[in-house]
């Protein structure tokens, strides 16, 4: 397939703000409020996109394993901190269930992915790994996010049903186990209701861009596949693990209650 890549310049990108441009219009015009919110959004996606694929170029040009990684660790950390800074119940233990949760899922996702079944060549070839992690991460954020909020609130709103139950001998899991299925079907459900619709309704992101790019639509569906695959397990680990480490921060080792406000 001939490869015929357009180009864009920065005129072109301005010209892209005037779509969001009629959006903040359209909101003024109908007093939705989110004027302020969307002229942020824009500026910050502008600027940080700009801003990281000067960075990318370097990165990518030097090849160096230490840089590769060092720009890996920084992303593990904004996303940690968008988890917990986002969560309705900060304790002190949070940001070691999330740093463990996002990590370990992450990591164990992108060495299959990129490790065993794609085999990259070097190992860490940056052109793979940061943007296969940064896909990861970014829906690991929105599955524990999603996790986190729905169990503190089960938790919360039936705290004395859950009390009932350890009363009669349950355990905790066993007291919470409808409330962990719940917090892990909402934390699932955006990932799902995408696998169901991807290729019919939507054509995601990496898939239209390596179209875009060039290259083969079979090729470009492939890498889509395994994708959606990776996304969707690396969110259930994240949140399965997630959940399993929140349960235990809100009982002791004799399955009694602690302080919940």
């Amino acid at each position: 397939m001939e490869q015929n890549i357009i180009d864009l310049g920065y005129i072109d990108l301005l010209l892209g703000i005037s779509l969001v441009i009629i959006s903040i219009g359209l909101s003024k015009w109908k007093e939705f409020g989110l004027e302020k919110d969307l002229m942020i959004a824009t500026i910050r996606t502008f600027l940080q996109l700009l801003g990281v694929g000067f960075l990318l170029k370097y990165i990518f040009e030097l090849n160096e394993p230490i840089l590769i990684f060092g720009f890996i660790l920084l992303m593990c950390f904004i996303a940690i901190t968008t988890v917990v800074r986002g969560s309705k119940k900060i304790s002190a233990d949070l940001s070691f269930i999330v740093t463990i949760s996002i990590i370990s899922s992450s990591g164990i996702t992108v060495f299959i992915i990129t490790q065993i079944i794609i085999n990259i060549e070097p190992w860490f070839n940056p052109q793979y790994l940061i943007p296969l992690s940064g896909m990861v991460l970014g829906n690991c954020i929105n599955g524990a996010s999603l996790a986190l909020d729905r169990f503190d609130s089960d938790i919360k709103e039936k705290k004395y049903d859950i009390e009932v139950l350890l009363a009669l001998g349950a355990t905790s899991y066993q007291a919470c186990s409808r409330f962990i299925k719940s917090a892990m079907r909402a934390s699932l459900l955006p990932t799902i209701n995408s696998m169901m619709v991807v290729g019919i309704v939507s054509f995601p992101g990496i898939m239209t861009g390596q179209i875009l790019s060039g290259i083969s639509p079979a090729t470009a569906v492939k890498y889509q596949i395994i994708i959606m695959y990776m996304i969707a397990f690396s969110v259930t680990l994240c949140s399965f693990i997630l959940i399993k480490l929140r349960l235990n921060s809100h009982f002791t080792k004799d399955h009694q209650f602690k302080n919940i406000s």
